[in-house]
């Protein structure tokens, strides 16, 4: 969700990239983005990206989400850091790999070419 150089919150449902509230494409309109969890309180204050804790990231830094926002474990929720970076900054080097299919929900289910 948010790329190299770009500040990342997450406020109403939505991601905010510099300020500006994502528009996203039909498809993900459905996705509803927390920044707090009612059944896990204890980990509100220490979620990164959120307007208390925004996500500010480098120059190869990238910010990741799930798509299952109650559940995934992602960018907002880790605590240790690579090579002297914020926690939630994961480094280009760290990507490996192409996406290739959605296949959960089932509504979703898609084959990229």
């Amino acid at each position: 969700m948010g790329l190299p150089g770009e500040t990342l919150t997450i406020d109403e449902g939505s991601v905010w990239i510099n300020g500006d509230r994502l528009i996203p494409p039909e498809e993900f309109s459905g996705l509803y983005y927390l920044n707090k969890l009612d059944e896990v309180p204890q980990l509100n204050d220490q979620m990164w990206g959120t307007s208390n804790r925004p996500a500010e990231l480098g120059a190869d830094e990238y910010f990741v989400l799930g798509d299952f926002s109650a559940r995934s474990r992602d960018s907002r929720f880790w605590n240790e850091s690579v090579g002297g970076r914020p926690p939630y900054a994961l480094p280009a080097a760290n990507i490996v790999g192409v996406v290739t299919h959605i296949y959960w929900p089932l509504d979703r289910l898609r084959v990229f070419r």
